[in-house]
């Protein structure tokens, strides 16, 4: 058996074992998640739209952007920046999504990630994970620290990493239902991610 269809027995048997002793979670957004990654690594943009709202996350950034510049802006300034930044917008939108767009169609973010490529990708792994759940850790790359399901509403909040010994990256997530599955619309500690992606980059 090959490194992958090992990858995958272990996932089964510590997602049936998890259900067995009652600590798997169920969570749509972490459907979502697998989902979108899974559309990474098959270059298909389309499909990755499909799981993350890419115009809210991408409005999200631009939005934390100018909010950093107007804090380190002069006074006198800060309030200009702000009816410049209303108007620029739209159009760091749309020009960040279409440079994403690309990136993801031409492989250049699991350049930029790497880890993105190693993550198991699987229809059967992905039915088990719907039934019954992950277990809360694997100790190695996620850790999930709480889900809240509001109607049609998700939140999830879970430490992520890409490979062991790496640093723990917290994400909490909203993501709401869209037809047969959700779609994550919100990073809400966009800020916390931001600066501690931004800590880790080499210097």
């Amino acid at each position: 058996m090959n490194q992958t269809g090992l990858i995958y027995r272990f996932l089964a048997v510590a997602t049936l074992v998890a259900l067995v002793i009652g600590c798997a979670v169920k969570s749509e957004t972490l459907n979502s998640m697998i989902n979108a990654a899974e559309a990474l690594q098959a270059k298909d943009y389309s499909r990755f739209a499909d799981y993350v709202d890419v115009e809210a996350i991408i409005g999200q950034a631009v939005d934390l952007t100018f909010d950093e510049m107007q804090k380190h802006a002069k006074k006198k300034y800060a309030g200009l920046l702000g009816n410049v930044a209303d108007l620029a917008k739209p159009f760091a939108v749309t020009q960040t999504k279409k440079q994403f767009a690309k990136m993801v169609e031409n492989g250049e973010i699991l350049k930029a990630a790497p880890g993105i490529s190693r993550l198991p990708s699987s229809e059967v792994l992905l039915n088990l994970v719907q039934l019954f759940g992950v277990p809360k850790t694997d100790d190695k790359n996620y850790k999930i620290v709480d889900v809240k399901q509001t109607n049609d509403k998700e939140r999830l909040k879970i430490n992520v990493r890409m490979k062991a010994g790496d640093p723990w990256l917290p994400l909490d997530l909203e993501s709401v239902k869209a037809g047969d599955h959700y779609r994550i619309t919100r990073i809400v500690n966009l800020d916390q991610v931001y600066k501690q992606l931004l800590k880790n980059l080499p210097h």
